[in-house]
């Protein structure tokens, strides 16, 4: 079925279209909400988002995502230095055996420097 958007509210359906699990019509469900809001909600919307993508980096130990120089589990001086958190590993690569230097802990793969 083809509509005919205007140019921008078009683009806006197509970017939405790019994120992970976003089909069309969720997209263009989308972009109707945002043209809804007030420019003040869309402005820090947009504002928001800007800032995530500047100021939010991964944790050079861990890989995990924060807006510090080091994640706060890094940075805890309690954590085991023996032990690095790695957010990049898989929990089914561990149960299948396929890294022996992992123990699974929660959200974290816990490796175990040797």
């Amino acid at each position: 079925m083809a509509q005919n958007n205007a140019a921008p509210l078009a683009r806006l359906i197509e970017q939405f279209e790019r994120l992970p699990g976003i089909g069309r019509k969720n997209a263009q469900r989308l972009a109707y909400h945002i043209l809804s809001m007030t420019d003040e909600q869309a402005k820090e919307f947009a504002d928001t988002i800007v800032e995530a993508k500047t100021k939010i980096h991964r944790c050079p130990i861990c890989c995990d995502l924060t807006d510090a120089e080091l994640c706060p589990i890094c940075k805890s001086p309690s954590r085991d230095p023996r032990i690095r958190p790695d957010r990049r590993q898989s929990p089914a690569r561990c149960a299948a055996g396929l890294r022996k230097d992992c123990l699974c802990r929660g959200p974290y793969i816990l490796r175990v420097r040797m």
